[in-house]
């Protein structure tokens, strides 16, 4: 499963998506189980474990702009 963040930045802002599991925020790279390949976050496989809040950040010089998901993934 991927999920995919539809929105236009400036391809000089930082774009990072990140979780928080209440006492610390992980972000994602590209390898292992959970990547971040530029705007998207791809589960190799998706787990109930991956269900969570999800934040994506995008940020240069001048601005800051974050918005969260609530991601359910369930087991089948």
């Amino acid at each position: 499963r991927v999920l995919k963040v539809r929105k236009i930045i400036p391809p000089t802002a930082k774009y990072v998506i990140s979780r928080s599991n209440g006492t610390e925020r992980v972000a994602y790279k590209s390898e292992g189980r959970v990547q971040q390949h530029d705007k998207q976050l791809w589960f190799l496989p998706a787990q109930a474990s991956d269900s969570g809040e999800y934040t994506c950040t995008y940020r240069n010089d001048t601005y800051c702009v974050t918005g969260s998901i609530t991601l359910h993934v369930f087991e089948s």
